[in-house]
């Protein structure tokens, strides 16, 4: 089918506020952060309208740097912006402010939560589940240890086990990376294993999460290549080669740093060539591959219907599940005249709408 017009998807925008994180939302709102340096503001819209209710500037150590989490839990939004706050969604009012017994930069990355725990990564190789409504710590685990920066992204929650990524920076500039898992409830760790690196000149050091479906967890590593381990011992199952996911391409002095997500038994990986995958974890074979022709992803969502890619560049797309057919693209300048608009994190997915923040309004889009 021909790609749809995006305005034709237009439910509402809101000019009043802007939102670079990936949004949540409850019965009545949709909520937003922004990361600019001066702001950091967190907001509230009213979901049936678009109009602003409330925006806030949450106190952040360092307005300099930026992190990727929201999350609504036990009736708090949990806003991760480096540090981690609690903040009232009535009101937009601080309710709490977690500061880690160990570690640092506990709202570094996305985060997940069962409904009552936020579980969160850190830049100290540290993994910390924080009861959301009152933001007390729960547990805080160790996974590396090093003299230098270690990012551990992107918690996934399946049955009860914490699976994050991690890379080691104080070996290199580019890091090595590993996978681990941890028990949800007390954060006692199952395993952890090292994804093996090409050689010294070489090394596995990937910036970003993991997916977890059927049997395995799949893993990406800098140098293009992904792996697969089994869920249950962290034993690597197979390196799957760079071209089951991508055209090659030569590899530079920076990392692979793939977006990856699943639903059911399929997961879903861009490249930062610009290609996006669909790959079924039964047996690990390629369902899918296609040119996505928008440059660098940045963040990617999933439903039933579609998946949602955010480009580096700004652009917001929709693919087809079934086959990565192209459905829709917001560019710069789909809903502005003159300005450019840059949507830079996946859309939240509320059934028959999606909710998406840039970087000059918040949208909501009809879903087909």
């Amino acid at each position: 089918p021909a790609p749809i017009d995006p305005h034709a998807l237009l439910i509402w925008r809101d000019s009043a506020t802007t939102g670079q994180l990936r949004p949540v939302f409850d019965d009545s709102s949709v909520y937003f952060h922004s990361l600019d340096p001066e702001y950091h503001r967190t907001s509230s819209v009213n979901k049936a309208t678009g109009t602003l209710r409330w925006k806030v500037t949450i106190p952040v150590t360092n307005p300099q740097t930026a992190g990727l989490g929201l999350q609504l839990v036990s009736g708090v939004l949990v806003v991760g912006d480096r540090d981690m706050f609690g903040v009232s969604p009535a009101t937009g009012a601080l309710l709490w402010r977690y500061v880690p017994s160990i570690g640092k930069n506990p709202g570094f990355a996305h985060q997940t939560t069962d409904g009552t725990t936020v579980f969160c990564g850190s830049t100290t190789g540290h993994v910390y589940a924080v009861d959301g409504r009152t933001g007390t710590e729960r547990w805080a685990t160790s996974i590396a240890r090093g003299v230098g920066a270690i990012g551990v992204y992107d918690p996934v929650l399946v049955d009860g086990v914490v699976y994050v990524a991690y890379t080691d920076f104080s070996v290199s500039a580019r890091g090595t990376t590993g996978v681990a898992a941890l028990d949800a409830a007390t954060g006692v760790v199952f395993w952890i294993t090292k994804l093996p690196d090409e050689s010294a000149a070489n090394p596995s050091g990937s910036q970003g999460g993991i997916a977890v479906a059927g049997d395995f967890v799949v893993a990406p590593a800098g140098d293009r290549s992904v792996y697969a381990l089994v869920r249950t011992t962290g034993a690597i199952h197979v390196k799957m080669p760079v071209a089951i996911f991508q055209e090659p391409t030569p590899i530079d002095n920076g990392r692979e740093n793939r977006s990856l997500t699943s639903l059911g038994t399929t997961v879903f990986l861009t490249s930062g060539s610009g290609y996006l995958a669909a790959i079924d974890a039964r047996d690990l074979h390629r369902v899918w591959r296609v040119n996505m022709n928008l440059g660098f992803p940045n963040d990617i969502a999933v439903d039933s219907l579609y998946v949602y890619v955010a480009h580096l560049g700004g652009q917001l797309s929709a693919f087809r599940v079934t086959d990565g057919s192209h459905v829709w693209t917001l560019n710069h300048h789909t809903f502005l005249q003159g300005d450019a608009e840059l949507i830079l994190a996946a859309p939240a997915l509320d059934g028959d709408r999606v909710y998406a923040g840039g970087t000059y309004a918040v949208y909501a889009l009809k879903r087909h």
